[in-house]
């Protein structure tokens, strides 16, 4: 038979007199403060929004309100063996000579847990908007493109995704990254990242991220880029990604085989700015 028990709570400075002895025995000088491994950060939220939007029989249950969990992200779930997600680090490249210019526009994820044998399923960046925060009222509409970094002596544009989006959108936006992962797994050196030119048609030149809403590196962590592939690989081909590396989720059940690539855009990008960014170093 279960029982509650009343205990005397012992004035306050015995208590901490207590905690000296008890520290005193554990050989400890003053209390610990473990690391605390929260999961605020964006990355780390769409593994755990990822999991539970699975059912206990390891089948997705269709989302209707959210827009972290698409059903194509439970859908790319069920097709992979492994999910990472990866956290926009780009300011830990203000050295890389390559890196420190235009940092609230870039995007940079360190990928070495990843197997260079590995095989993607799918890739996607997400990045946030708040409408409330822009600069712009929602009559505006506006073209996001995503660019990868090449360096041909001088560092080049090449196109990799796009969206159109009215002002008042707010929440997740999603990219198509597969590509570039594919790159950088097999040229390692070549990884310089992501970069994103927002335009409007009634401004001549590039906006800022800042200015339309948009949430960067420096913004909140729940709100913070992030990446996500979905891959199929022996788990024992992956390293051991450290916390501020990379978030890693293995599927339960090793889902279904079946491989569905999202077709990456063929199509060709004119770019009508001729003025490179890279050719002029500010921030």
């Amino acid at each position: 038979m279960q029982q509650s028990v009343a205990f005397k709570v012992l004035p306050q400075y015995e208590q901490q007199e207590l905690q000296e002895e008890i520290l005193h025995v554990l050989g400890l000088d003053h209390r610990p403060k473990p690391k605390k491994y929260g999961t605020d950060e964006s990355a780390s939220n769409f593994l755990m929004n990822l999991y539970t939007s699975f059912n206990d029989d390891g089948h997705p249950n269709i989302v209707r309100h959210t827009d972290l969990i698409s059903n194509q992200s439970l859908l790319e779930m069920t097709e992979s063996d492994v999910i990472i997600s990866f956290n926009n680090q780009i300011k830990t490249q203000r050295h890389n000579q390559h890196l420190r210019h235009n940092r609230d526009r870039r995007f940079w994820f360190n990928i070495t847990n990843v197997a260079q044998n590995s095989e993607i399923i799918d890739a996607e960046l997400r990045i946030y908007r708040d409408p409330i925060r822009s600069r712009f009222n929602s009559s505006y509409s506006f073209q996001l493109t995503l660019f990868q970094l090449f360096d041909r002596g001088q560092i080049i544009k090449n196109y990799v995704d796009s969206i159109k989006i009215d002002g008042h959108v707010a929440g997740w936006l999603r990219f198509n990254v597969t590509q570039p992962l594919l790159d950088w797994l097999r040229f390692p050196g070549q990884n310089l990242g992501l970069y994103l030119q927002i335009r409007t048609s009634s401004i001549p030149k590039d906006l800022g991220p800042k200015s339309i809403g948009l949430f960067n590196s420096r913004g909140f962590k729940q709100y913070q880029p992030f990446m996500t592939a979905y891959i199929k690989s022996n788990t024992n081909d992956l390293q051991t990604p450290s916390p501020n590396r990379a978030e890693m989720f293995e599927n339960k059940q090793r889902a279904r085989r079946a491989v569905m690539n999202r077709k990456r855009s063929e199509s060709s990008y004119y770019d009508p700015d001729d003025r490179n960014p890279f050719l002029s170093e500010y921030d």
